[in-house]
């Protein structure tokens, strides 16, 4: 395992992380900045239209005693008043380009709009006649448009006479100038400014400490790997001496396992697994007593019912790591057969995990190609033969033929080997436990 390895990936995504979460909280101060500032000129906007709207209220009280005709045409010349009387927001640019005002029972008593040629002519006869909203007491109403380019904002905003009684609404377009549009957009982008500023300081300052924090969790991460790693090989010799075997067997079989998985295309956490599983497939005999474990002679058969629960003792053992969770498969099904005929569970074909599937294969030819105290090493050819004679019986067929295009290397080279094997053991451990997102899903720490 590299321990770098890890740094770098640990860094690297706490760094990613950093980046897409100071962009989420750049965009959304943003967007509240927008949504204040938005919210901020259009109720100054309505109190403008509101101390206007005043002028219709008195003018209102002045004329209650005049007939509905002319007290229409009363309210109708104040507001063409207001609009004409806006010359100065005019010449800013800022201006009403209609006003409406609505009684009590939301008919439309009086209006006016901007005359002459006016740009906003289109928009003014797409106007219904009543507003979309009339608002409460202490509410508002406000939306933007949108219209060629510009900007109108429509403010609907509640009136009451100077007596409190007599309620109406008043109704505006006001256009937006370039200048005030110019405004907005830079506190607009100011507000961005600030916003993507705050990121970047606290993301300078956090980021040194999380940083340290993180290459804490790298080292201690990979302290916790080793040992896992440790523990592993420490308890498959364990289990060998019991065996009255040797750590050459486990090695051999975890090497040999894992240049079949490579042939047939096995993930990268697979092969992960199956590395695990085969140091650990036969831990369950630690359970198997003695006389029945070490007979020199063939099991009868209650011994040999005896002997096949080592594998209920294995997943017993194996199930309470959460890090050894996926040697189960081999642990659990590597005495199982293609055809149904194993234990423990009797299961067939494709029910047998792969990992499995594939142990099963490398344990015989291991077995068969090892010198044991009552054997020699069976020569090439006659292992080939028994392992291709119990094809789509014990073993899978198509994992036996992927593995007859190595089965000659491995016999040549790895087959006899009883030294050297921690080292090219060693060379698989860093190629598949090097450190990242992998080792760390397997200590559950992300």
């Amino acid at each position: 395992m590299n321990q770098n390895n890890l740094k770098r990936y640990v860094q690297k995504t706490l760094l990613l992380r950093f980046i897409i979460a100071g962009i989420v909280i750049a965009l959304l101060v943003a967007a509240i900045s927008y949504t204040l500032e938005r919210d901020r000129f259009t109720r100054s906007l309505a109190k403008r239209v509101a101390d206007n709207a005043a002028l219709i209220t008195a003018t209102r009280n002045q004329i209650g005693s005049l007939s509905n005709e002319q007290r229409t045409a009363q309210l109708n010349q104040t507001m063409k008043q207001i609009i004409d009387g806006l010359g100065e927001q005019r010449l800013q640019g800022d201006h009403f380009i209609l006003l409406r005002f609505f009684d009590q029972d939301k008919k439309l008593q009086a209006s006016s709009q901007e005359q002459g040629e006016s740009p906003y002519r289109q928009l003014l006869e797409t106007v219904e006649p009543l507003p979309p909203s009339f608002p409460k007491p202490d509410e508002e109403w406000f939306q933007i448009i949108r219209f060629d380019g510009q900007l109108v904002v429509h403010v609907v905003t509640y009136l009451m006479n100077f007596e409190g009684m007599e309620h109406s609404w008043f109704e505006g377009f006001y256009v937006l100038s370039d200048t005030t549009r110019a405004a907005l957009r830079g506190r607009l982008l100011r507000a961005v400014l600030i916003a993507f500023s705050i990121v970047l300081l606290t993301i300078a300052t956090v980021y040194p400490l999380v940083m340290s924090l993180a290459d804490k969790l790298s080292r201690l991460s990979h302290s916790l790997m080793q040992a896992n790693m440790e523990t592993l090989q420490v308890l498959g010799s364990a289990i060998a001496k019991r065996d009255s075997d040797t750590n050459a067997h486990n090695y051999r079989v975890t090497i040999i396992a894992v240049r079949l998985a490579e042939v047939v295309g096995l993930s990268r956490r697979d092969i992960r697994g199956l590395i695990k599983g085969a140091f650990l497939h036969d831990v369950g005999k630690i359970g198997i007593r003695d006389d029945i474990l070490l007979k020199p002679g063939k099991l009868d058969e209650d011994e040999y019912r005896v002997m096949k629960t080592h594998v209920d003792h294995g997943i017993e053992i194996v199930a309470r790591s959460r890090w050894l969770s996926d040697a189960l498969e081999v642990v659990h099904g590597h005495h199982e057969q293609i055809t149904g005929k194993g234990y423990p569970d009797a299961l067939a074909g494709d029910d047998i995990p792969i990992g499995a599937r594939i142990f099963a294969i490398v344990d015989v030819f291991d077995a068969l190609t090892s010198r044991r105290p009552y054997k020699e090493p069976f020569s090439f050819e006659k292992t080939m033969m028994i392992l291709e004679q119990d094809s789509g019986t014990h073993f899978d067929a198509t994992l036996i033929e992927a593995f007859k295009t190595i089965a000659e290397d491995i016999y040549t080279h790895i087959a006899p080997m009883e030294e050297g094997l921690e080292e090219e053991l060693d060379k698989i451990l860093k190629k598949y436990f090097a450190g990242g997102k992998e080792d760390l899903d397997d200590l559950h720490l992300i």
